[in-house]
């Protein structure tokens, strides 16, 4: 791919220090605000974590089903090329042959052409 993955672990230090500065300001406020647990902040970045892998199968899926579509469609194109054409073909056929038999009759000796 030529797009840049970013890790669990780049991401991890912004949503944590974004977690820290909401408790500073809520304990600032009230001043009797508990900050989260340990427990509670596995719980949050396992639940954040799954969220992230949730959203990037969904991004993959995507993705894929994009793919298939234009695959889908340049197929399509080629089929309406090559059956066009087939049904042109068809329908030129018993032109020729009418222009075959006429020409033939026309040379048979004794025709008359006037």
């Amino acid at each position: 791919m030529a797009k840049k993955e970013k890790h669990p672990q780049e991401e991890l230090p912004q949503v944590e220090s974004g977690q820290v500065e909401g408790q500073a300001g809520a304990e600032g406020e009230g001043g009797d605000a508990e900050q989260p647990s340990y427990e509670q902040l596995v719980a949050a970045l396992a639940e954040a974590n799954a969220s992230a892998e949730a959203s990037r199968e969904q991004l993959l899926r995507g993705q894929a089903e994009l793919d298939n579509v234009r695959k889908r469609a340049e197929r399509d194109v080629q089929n309406a090329h090559k059956y066009a054409l087939e049904k042109f073909v068809s329908e030129l056929l018993p032109v020729k042959d009418s222009l075959e038999m006429g020409y033939q009759a026309a040379s048979a000796e004794g025709a008359d052409l006037e």
